[in-house]
C-alpha cells in the first residue's frame, strides 16, 4: 500500500504555495507507507524528480526548491517513486499503489520480446504497457486489459496529471478543489488543513486529467466487481477520511458496536474500554456506546 497525491494549479488564480501544498498534501498520505517518499513536477520542458529514503518529514523543503512548475505528484510507500521514464509519448512520471498479481508473467513476456528491466516491479511493467498506446488515455486502457489485480495510479505528463482508479475500485482516489487548484489523493484526511474541499471519489475505472488548476474526466473502464479495501475502513485510513460519502470514523464505530453486541450475547461485560489512537479510537467509542445503549434500554 502507498499514499499518492497530485496537485495542479492555475498560476493566475492560485494564491497558495505550490511546493508547500505538494509537500504537505503528500505528508498527509504518509501513514499509508513510510519507507520511501518522492516528488515529481513538470516545469517546461522537462519533468524533475526528487526521491528520499525514510519518513517524509526528514525530506527538507529546501531540496524541493528546484521542483518548480504548475503540476506535481507525490508518493509515500515502499518503492522508489515517482518513477521516471522517457518514451514515444515523451517524459512520464508514475506513482502507484496496489498489487499486480500477474507481474511475473508480464515481465517474462517482455523479456522474450527483447526488453530489459532495471527494477522488474509493478511500476516498471505499468510504464512499459502504457507507452504501447497512441496517447496516455489509450495507453491506460491497454494497460488495464493486460494486468490482473487492482491499483490507483498517477501519471505526470507535459499535458497534465492523469489519475486513474482501478476498475474494481479497491484502492480509492478522491478529488479536492480550492480557488485555482485541483488535487487528487489517496485520502481526504488532510484536505481541510490545506484549505481544500472534498468534491468526490473517482469512480472505479475512471480516468481524470488535472490541468491548469482544474480537472475533467477523460474516460472510464468498467470493472466486474467493485469493493473498497476493507483494511482501509478497519485500520489503515485516517479516521477523518471519507470514501464514497461514508466517514471512516462511522464505519469503525459500527464495527465496535457489532463487537459489543457479540460480547453481550456471550455474557461478557468489560470493566473498562480503552481506545488506542488513532485507528482504534472510534472502534472503542462504538463499542462503549453500544453497551451504554443496551444498558439504558434495560437489556443488560
Amino acid at each position: 500500500m502507498a499514499g499518492l497525491f497530485a496537485i495542479s494549479i492555475d498560476p493566475g488564480k492560485y494564491q497558495g504555495n505550490f511546493l508547500k501544498d505538494l509537500f504537505w498534501g503528500t505528508f498527509y498520505q504518509q501513514h499509508l507507507g513510510e519507507e520511501r517518499a518522492g516528488f515529481s513536477t513538470f516545469n517546461q520542458p522537462r519533468i524533475q524528480r526528487r526521491t528520499h529514503g525514510g519518513l517524509l518529514r526528514s525530506f527538507s523543503l529546501k531540496r524541493l526548491k528546484r521542483l518548480k512548475g504548475t503540476e506535481g505528484i507525490g508518493y509515500c510507500g515502499s518503492a522508489r517513486e515517482p518513477y521516471l521514464c522517457d518514451s514515444k509519448l515523451g517524459q512520464l512520471s508514475f506513482c502507484f499503489s496496489g498489487n499486480i498479481t500477474n507481474l511475473k508473467e508480464l515481465v517474462h513476456r517482455f523479456k522474450r520480446l527483447g526488453h530489459t528491466f532495471e527494477r522488474g516491479d509493478d511500476i516498471e511493467i505499468i510504464s512499459k504497457l502504457l507507452v504501447q498506446g497512441r496517447d496516455v488515455t489509450d495507453g491506460l486502457q491497454t494497460m488495464v486489459s493486460e494486468i490482473k489485480g487492482d491499483y490507483s495510479l498517477l501519471v505526470l505528463t507535459k499535458e497534465g496529471i492523469y489519475a486513474m482508479r482501478g476498475p474494481e475500485g479497491h484502492w480509492p482516489l478522491v478529488i479536492g478543489e480550492k480557488e485555482g487548484a485541483a488535487i487528487v489523493a489517496s485520502e481526504s484526511g488532510g484536505f481541510y488543513n490545506l484549505g481544500f474541499k472534498l468534491v468526490r471519489d473517482l469512480e472505479p475505472g475512471e480516468i481524470v486529467l488535472l490541468k491548469d488548476g482544474a480537472w475533467e474526466t477523460k474516460g472510464k473502464i468498467a470493472g466486474k466487481k467493485i469493493q473498497i479495501c476493507s483494511f482501509l475502513w478497519v485500520y489503515t485510513a485516517l479516521p477523518n477520511s471519507v470514501f464514497e460519502g461514508v466517514p471512516v470514523s462511522l464505519v469503525r464505530k459500527k464495527l465496535g458496536a457489532a463487537l459489543a453486541r457479540r460480547d453481550i450475547e456471550r455474557g461478557f461485560i468489560p470493566d473498562i474500554v480503552t481506545p488506542i489512537p488513532d485507528s482504534g479510537r472510534f472502534h472503542a467509542i462504538g463499542y462503549k456506546e453500544e453497551f451504554d445503549r443496551q444498558k439504558n434500554e434495560g437489556k443488560i
